[in-house]
């Protein structure tokens, strides 16, 4: 008897410990939702739709970030008033990046907010990575954005989709020293 007594307060003391486990998550999730600054659940990759969204912390508005292809990079480069930025790192930039590309690389922004600052707000500016997912271009195109960028775009394909279609690569600093 004395065996079954131990064993249903064993039981009991078990439920008890992952109800307490269930509502400490539920309270934590509760909370999570209506915290300003929520921690993101789950894994997000950006998929390869037609435009990148992101919520700007200070106003609460979506920004987008349309995206494009090779020919339309191509085409648009050939015109004026485009600025390419390289949002790789600088060693990956030096090792092979597209031609006239300017690198910026996301993970040191606060590096280059004066040369930022020295571009015009209205020139149109395309930020591009290796290719999908293309997270450190797609980062930098949004804070171009908070930083009132009017027309920014995103080479989402990236230098991997450049390179497979045989197009021109350049190596060395140029542009990114």
């Amino acid at each position: 008897m004395n065996r079954r007594v131990q064993f249903l307060s064993s039981k009991s003391m078990l439920i008890r410990a992952v109800l307490i486990i269930i509502a400490c998550g539920i309270i934590g999730l509760l909370v999570n939702a209506f915290h300003p600054q929520k921690v993101r659940l789950g894994f997000h990759r950006p998929d390869s739709s037609a435009t990148g969204a992101q919520e700007d912390d200070s106003t609460g508005e979506q920004l987008q970030v349309t995206r494009i292809d090779r020919s339309q990079l191509k085409s648009l480069l050939a015109g004026p008033d485009i600025v390419l930025l390289d949002a790789r790192i600088p060693e990956a930039y030096i090792a092979g990046h597209i031609p006239d590309a300017i690198n910026i690389p996301w993970d040191m922004l606060g590096e280059y907010y004066s040369a930022l600052n020295s571009i015009p707000r209205e020139i149109g500016i395309i930020t591009y990575c290796d290719g999908p997912p293309c997270e450190t271009a797609e980062q930098l195109a949004m804070e171009l954005k908070k930083l009132n960028f009017q027309k920014v775009l995103l080479y989402y394909d990236g230098l991997d989709d450049w390179k497979a279609a045989r197009e021109e690569i350049r190596e060395g600093p140029e542009h990114g020293e």
